[in-house]
């Protein structure tokens, strides 16, 4: 997979269910190109966080992540995520071959619906904190937010 742009809540849905499809077949390796990766928010790094957690507990293997730029490594160390994947710099095997065979393709834009991005979104964050406790501090506003949407949102769809 190769990120272009930002990676950030608008992708993450793609990305996740993407990441799901892969791995219900299993044996599935995950390489992601980061070369052209901006920056990623913290929505698309709790998921992330998810797709490499699940390989691990699948045996599968840690995620590589190749040319992430300093930025992006930065803010995967400071979330905690990075001792969760196999960090490598320069072209591997896997990326020339995916660009020599022109298999990168882009995703199909799903953002969802509003009930599926909340929940995204909420998962995500919880799973930054369930990673390392830091980051509750950080993500405790934005989970209390996202819970209240979210019932707002589950409310509005009842029947009355």
């Amino acid at each position: 997979m190769r990120v272009v742009g930002r990676g950030n809540f608008g992708i993450s849905i793609p990305f996740k269910n993407f990441a799901l499809k892969m791995q219900e077949r299993g044996g599935v390796k995950f390489v992601i190109d980061l070369q052209y990766c901006e920056s990623m928010d913290s929505t698309f790094m709790g998921v992330l966080a998810g797709i490499c957690l699940a390989q691990i507990k699948s045996n599968a293997g840690r995620v590589a992540v190749v040319n992430a730029n300093e930025h992006c490594r930065r803010l995967l160390k400071n979330l905690g995520i990075i001792h969760l994947l196999d960090l490598r710099t320069g072209a591997i095997a896997e990326v020339q071959r995916a660009e020599d065979e022109d298999q990168f393709a882009p995703a199909k834009n799903s953002s969802g619906s509003k009930l599926e991005q909340i929940c995204t979104m909420l998962e995500a964050h919880k799973e930054l904190v369930r990673l390392d406790q830091k980051n509750e501090v950080q993500f405790q506003a934005v989970i209390e937010y996202l819970e209240k949407s979210l019932q707002e949102e589950q409310d509005s769809k009842a029947p009355h």
